[in-house]
């Protein structure tokens, strides 16, 4: 069943690099290991026959684990999931973002892919009655008005804006347009249509409000066969039920309390029937969001701290909430328990009534809170197929309540971004949950194995940016930065094999599958002696330890509003120098080793002692250390063994530098450059300052400092080259064009201004230092590369994109390869 669910689990990725069977189910099955001896000899024989249709094996888990809540992960977007819709006979749900994708349910395979070639983001999707149609609307338009949102029925689509909206019919011809009603007696204000839905074209609802969120005020306006009912004004948020004849909606005269208005045809206008309480606050927390359940049997509301459910059939067990009380109240309540025990009998119908109309509340962890998304649109919650659990998507996890105890009693780490979407699928047998979220990526989760141990994946919220190879002591790798980290042994025992994942990198494949997208900058540098890497986040940076690839420690200097742009670790791995804020701060890395320092950490086995073990530590991107087969061989059980450090990194020095683009280390470590750009306010050129100062670490003095031209816009990287004695920084000469500035390492003084325009190289976009030649730097331009020596000032040779690898008409990077001559170029085109 593990390697049924590992398959099933991926199943998404397989189904397009069926190659990537072993690195799945290494992944995924790592943690079972110790415990089932057949899971272990399955993980031996794809660690040694894997290699032949990827080179590319996890050394650790990476994935996640099979049997536990997680029952589909349907991947395949570029962008983040904006919205999906479930078919009306639950066999399909699809799925918009830059693209259409349709999933089967019953096996996760990809029914259907659609590009429409638009630009923008789309949003809004609706699917008609028939499941044939299905529309949505993009953020690139030309605005006459602006476009709100769209209703699909089988023969017509209907696009509305705020103060009107059209029909189509599905060839695109223009069939009708139409104003909105008129708003009296709520006329005093103006009103724009903030949301349609349409059974026909005959009977329809529009929900209009007065366009400034601040203003929580909202009408109703109702077409009943062609007939327009006067309007209902409420606030927040409202629903209909089934079948259109009772609105249930916050009253403005009882503050945020919920009323059922019933429709009465006869007068064109609604009646109150019914008022329904929750708690002793309803009159003050906002009420966000309002949904009817299944066969309108409960309402569903979501509140600022809390969630509410009304259960119309009295269908769901309840307990009263335990009370944390002492000494006096204590006798209090012993009284009114006898006093409501002797009238207990005479209450019966009271009670049940009561329990109809007064709300289950569930209530957020402190800190923790609801936010509107969309006027009337809020985080959404479901109710399980028993009516045992209630399941919230909250930021980028799952919180689960008992509905009897009315106690939240797990916290699932669901996502690695905020959840847009969150839906029931409670058909039949099934009893899961869907989700979308800004991680490109659509879930399905298994409510019944809600309680199943989940191994925790450390990681950070960052798309992959860049392609880098380190040379280590132990091992030479290969690193994807961002989400997730993976780093690659480089000794594949077929060239097949490397080529084969250079084609994975080349096409920015993560180790799950999932495309990734360029759009934040991140940097990742590892030590040469010790297991160690840094990374960095906009808020924060991390110290990872890349043997079995856990987070040690987030850090910043300031607590809040930090934002840290650069970070690089000494190759002794003793000291960490960030740019953070303006400042360039130097770090010591503290190691304080337990006790215990070599011992296996067990699963725990209670839940109770693994929600005690769930990290949450505020960033969301996974850090996976990954080995190419065939060099260092790697033990089944090694990802599940640790060194219990402690890493607490301290600040030794931090100096104001505002600006600064990049960090370089010299002398192995014991000296550190920053450089920082400042745009010249007399230029008309749009002309920036450079200032190059170098360092000591860790006191932070000042060894010298050094200007230079630039442009303004487009930093362009210094680099060092191989013997250290020389700083190659691309900038301007006085004409205003291109050339490379040679600084000497250890004074500063520059030696040569070199020009770039007799290489025959246009639009430089990057300089890289050649390890087997101290004098020989490679530019590389957008068509072409050359190799110009420092020394004599001399250009070397060209070297064209179209000859290495990929073909490519815009080159972002140049790898230097040590056992080539020349210069290579494994390089991730700009999209």
């Amino acid at each position: 069943m593990l390697v049924a669910d590992a398959l099933r689990l991926g199943g998404a990725i397989l189904g397009t690099y069926p190659n990537m069977l072993a690195p799945q189910l290494v992944g995924r099955l790592l943690p079972e290991a110790p415990q089932n001896p057949a899971v272990a000899s399955l993980l031996k024989q794809c660690h040694h026959k894997g290699k032949n249709h990827c080179a590319l094996l996890p050394s650790h888990h990476c994935l996640h684990t099979p049997g536990g809540p997680l029952k589909y992960s349907l991947e395949g977007h570029q962008f983040a999931v904006f919205a999906f819709r479930l078919s009306s006979d639950k066999r399909h749900v699809v799925s918009i973002s830059s693209r259409v994708i349709s999933w089967d349910l019953s096996t996760s395979d990809l029914a259907r892919d659609l590009c429409p070639q638009l630009e923008g983001i789309m949003q809004n999707l609706e699917l008609s009655p028939d499941n044939k149609w299905a529309a949505a609307s993009t953020n690139n338009s030309v605005v006459s008005e602006t476009v709100r949102g769209v209703c699909v029925l089988n023969h017509h689509m209907i696009i509305y804006g705020p103060s009107s909206w059209v029909r189509y019919s599905m060839r695109g011809e223009l069939q009708e347009t139409c104003s909105a009603p008129d708003r009296a007696p709520y006329d005093d204000q103006n009103w724009e249509i903030l949301s349609m839905e349409f059974r026909d074209l005959e009977n329809f609802t529009l929900t209009m409000w007065s366009g400034d969120l601040d203003d929580d005020r909202i009408l109703i306006q109702y077409c009943r066969k062609g007939i327009w009912m006067k309007p209902l004004r409420c606030r927040g948020a409202a629903t209909f039920n089934r079948d259109w004849m009772k609105i249930y909606c916050s009253d403005p005269d009882r503050g945020y309390q919920i009323s059922v208005y019933g429709l009465n045809e006869e007068n064109s206008c609604w009646d109150k029937i019914e008022e329904l309480h929750h708690q002793e606050t309803d009159t003050a927390e906002a009420m966000l969001q309002l949904k009817r359940g299944r066969k309108d049997r409960m309402l569903l509301a979501t509140t600022t701290y809390s969630f509410v459910v009304w259960d119309f059939n009295n269908a769901f067990p309840r307990t009263s909430p335990p009370k944390n009380v002492d000494g006096e109240d204590k006798e209090e309540c012993e009284e009114e328990k006898e006093q409501q025990n002797s009238h207990e009998i005479e209450k019966v119908d009271e009670q049940e009534k009561d329990l109809r109309t007064t709300g289950i509340v569930l209530k957020l962890p402190h800190t923790i809170r609801n936010i509107s998304t969309k006027m009337t649109q809020s985080n959404s919650f479901m109710i399980s197929n028993n009516y045992t659990y209630a399941v919230a998507g909250v930021r980028k996890n799952l919180y689960v309540w008992s509905i009897e105890t009315q106690k939240l009693i797990k916290v699932l780490d669901a996502h690695f971004g905020r959840i847009v979407q969150l839906e029931p699928l409670t058909v039949g047998s099934w009893n899961c949950v869907i989700t979308s979220s800004i991680d490109r990526t659509v879930k399905i989760w298994n409510i019944d194995n809600i309680f199943e141990q989940v191994h925790k994946i450390d990681r950070q919220e960052l798309p992959i940016d860049s392609v880098r190879k380190m040379h280590n002591k132990r091992r030479d790798c290969i690193h994807a930065f961002a989400r997730p980290f993976q780093s690659y042994n480089e000794h594949a025992t077929t060239r097949e094999n490397f080529n084969r994942m250079w084609h994975h990198i080349a096409h920015e494949v993560c180790c799950d599958g999932t495309p990734a997208i360029k759009m934040v900058a991140m940097v990742f540098r590892l030590a040469r002696d010790k297991q160690l890497a840094v990374s960095v986040t906009r808020s924060c940076w991390g110290l990872w330890n890349t043997e079995n690839g856990k987070l040690l420690a987030q850090m910043a200097d300031a607590p809040l509003g930090a934002i840290v742009t650069y970070a690089m670790i000494t190759p002794n791995g003793d000291h960490v120098v960030t740019a953070e804020s303006g400042y360039v701060i130097v770090w010591d890395t503290v190691e304080k080793k337990d006790k215990h320092a070599h011992r296996r950490i067990q699963p725990p086995r209670t839940s109770e002692s693994r929600d005690r073990l769930r990290h949450c530590a505020g960033t969301s991107v996974r850090n996976v250390v990954w080995e190419l087969v065939g060099g260092r061989r790697v033990s089944i059980n090694e990802g599940l063994s640790r060194q219990t450090s402690l890493f607490e990194p301290q600040v030794l020095f931090k100096e104001e530098q505002k600006g600064i683009r990049q960090i370089l280390l010299l002398e192995d470590g014991a000296k550190f450059i920053t450089i920082s750009m400042e745009l010249m306010p007399d230029s008309t050129e749009n002309l920036a300052m450079a200032n190059l100062i170098a360092r000591t670490i860790p006191e932070g003095d000042t060894i010298y400092s050094t200007e230079y031209e630039v442009r303004g816009v487009g930093y362009r990287a210094a680099v060092v080259s191989a013997d250290e004695h020389h700083i190659v920084a691309p900038g301007l000469d006085k004409s205003s064009r291109d050339c490379l500035n040679v600084f000497h390492a250890r004074t500063g003084t520059r030696l040569h201004r070199i020009p770039i325009k007799n290489s025959g190289i246009k639009d430089m976009q990057s300089v890289v230092a050649l390890p087997h030649k101290p004098h020989w730097v490679a530019v590389v331009g957008n068509d072409k590369a050359g190799i110009l020596d420092i020394k004599t000032k001399r250009h070397v040779r060209h070297t064209h994109g179209q000859e290495r690898l990929q073909p490519s008409s815009q080159w972002s990077q140049c790898e230097i390869r040590p056992q080539t001559r020349e210069a290579t170029t494994p390089m991730i085109p700009h999209p």
